[in-house]
């Protein structure tokens, strides 16, 4: 299984300075738009983008 670039500098980036969780900046973040089991406590996931 080969991680995507995104999730390795997430997973870095949690490491460095904590994990944070990623929905309350996330564009998807509203409605249904978002079908991760993870939302809305995601700390690491391919998808994300800020707002």
């Amino acid at each position: 299984m080969s991680l995507s670039w995104k999730v390795v500098m997430q997973k870095i980036r949690n490491r460095i300075i904590g994990a944070s969780i990623l929905c309350d900046t996330c564009q998807y973040n509203w409605g249904n738009v978002c079908k991760k089991p993870e939302r809305p406590n995601a700390k690491v996931c391919e998808e994300y983008k800020r707002k």
